[in-house]
């Protein structure tokens, strides 16, 4: 019995395997592979000095982001996860990051209180 049994085993392997379709071989240009959007962007900003500070974005697979200011200037860095702004008082900053296939699934906003000191000489 074990003996009929091993050879059915064997004869539905083969049949199996002798009417399995094979899958075609996919190749994807690097371009073409998988693609994951950037997640949920957090902002953190130092602290000011003269002016200024610097505004960092965090989002997991960000490439870059695009920036908005109100309030303020934006000096450098538009289009990268960092930007410097100049300012005075109450600054709004809003972020949204993005690599190369898609935007973040949130837009970031924020308001920093820049303070701007000047001393007149005497």
């Amino acid at each position: 019995m074990r003996k009929l049994f091993s050879a059915v085993l064997l004869l539905g392997m083969a049949t199996l395997l002798m009417n399995h379709t094979p899958v075609e071989e996919v190749l994807l240009e690097e371009s073409e592979a998988m693609c994951i959007a950037p997640g949920t962007v957090q902002m953190l900003a130092t602290v000011p000095v003269n002016c200024s500070t610097t505004i960092y974005a965090f989002s997991q697979f960000a490439t870059g982001a695009n920036w908005t200011v109100s309030g303020g200037t934006i000096v450098s860095g538009q289009g990268t996860l960092s930007i410097e702004v100049v300012g005075s008082g109450n600054v709004t900053v809003t972020c949204r990051a993005f690599n190369e296939c898609a935007y973040s699934t949130n837009t970031a906003s924020r308001t920093y209180n820049i303070p701007c000191f000047f001393l007149l000489p005497d």
